[in-house]
């Protein structure tokens, strides 16, 4: 390992330096190695990989790379590859990783003892100051934004696999979301299914909660439904059905309610903004709150059983 700029001049300065590095900016990925002798480059080398690929990849693609020129080179066949992929480095010690790369890898360093070769790994802390590392990360980002060659690597990663079988079926699951007749009240609250999962999460769901995300409960214009009452209309008037968007919204029996509900998220309380005060962290507490005694005072009044 190799911390500060003192450190690294202590390695055996005999032996060229081979700094490796990999970056991906703007969804586009490369890397680069640089090799110095006496403190100055004497050679380099860029090269890109598919969008879809991890800068784990390309710091590994950077490490065969160096190793390729430590194997064709003869003055180079000796020599130190410094890294400041700590994860990269890791794979390299276990060697029973059946990452593609790092079989490679293993191959290559085969190879290079085959031919009386030799290298030292090391780790180097990023942005301390190393010129060797720096000109990496810069050949890296370069290489990642303008180098227009063919992708020397375009096997993908197993997380972008997983994104992808992630993504889709999230389509498919908004898509059947979106055209389900049911469901109305539910959408309202949570029109993305990857938003209702991340606020699910953080809330803990009983009979109120249930009800007031369902629509589903002690509300007349519910209960009329099934015939457990004799009007759908609320006791504001006989013309508005009580529906639990009617109570939370409109309802002047909580008027009192809403407006201190309303002063404390800061946000006008309608159909257009229920998604917001139950999906923002600093809202839902306060509009909860409020909710659960909107669900509650109807179900009592309809004398709805509420846990």
């Amino acid at each position: 390992m190799v911390v500060t700029q003192e450190e690294e001049n202590a390695i055996d300065g005999l032996k060229p330096r081979i700094y490796t590095d990999g970056s991906k900016l703007e969804d586009k990925v490369g890397g680069a190695v640089s090799v110095w002798r006496e403190g100055k480059e004497i050679l380099k080398s860029t090269f890109r990989l598919e969008s879809y690929c991890s800068v784990y990849q390309a710091e590994l693609t950077a490490i065969l790379k160096a190793l390729d020129m430590m194997c064709k080179i003869s003055k180079l066949k000796k020599a130190i590859i410094l890294s400041d992929s700590r994860s990269a480095l890791e794979c390299l010690t276990d060697s029973t990783s059946l990452q593609p790369l790092a079989v490679e890898i293993r191959e290559r360093l085969r190879e290079l003892k085959n031919k009386d070769g030799d290298v030292e790994f090391y780790w180097v802390k990023t942005h301390i100051g190393i010129p060797g590392n720096e000109r990496a990360d810069e050949l890296a980002k370069k290489a990642a934004l303008f180098n227009k060659q063919a992708a020397v690597y375009d096997k993908c990663p197993l997380s972008f696999a997983k994104r992808l079988t992630r993504d889709s079926t999230c389509m498919g699951w908004q898509q059947r979301y979106n055209e389900a007749t049911t469901g109305a009240v539910t959408k309202i609250f949570f029109p993305d299914i990857r938003q209702a999962h991340s606020t699910l999460k953080n809330i803990k769901l009983d009979n109120v909660k249930t009800q007031l995300l369902t629509g589903h409960g002690g509300f007349k214009a519910y209960l009329f439904k099934y015939k457990l009452t004799q009007s759908p209309s609320c006791a504001c008037s006989s013309e508005i059905d009580e529906t639990i968007l009617h109570l939370l919204i409109d309802c002047p029996r909580f008027a009192m309610k809403i407006l201190e509900c309303e002063q404390k998220m800061g946000i006008a309380i309608n159909d257009t903004t229920l998604k917001y005060a139950i999906n923002n962290d600093d809202c839902r507490t306060h509009f909860l709150k409020y909710a659960e005694i909107v669900v509650r005072t109807a179900g009592k009044a309809n004398g709805s059983k509420i846990v």
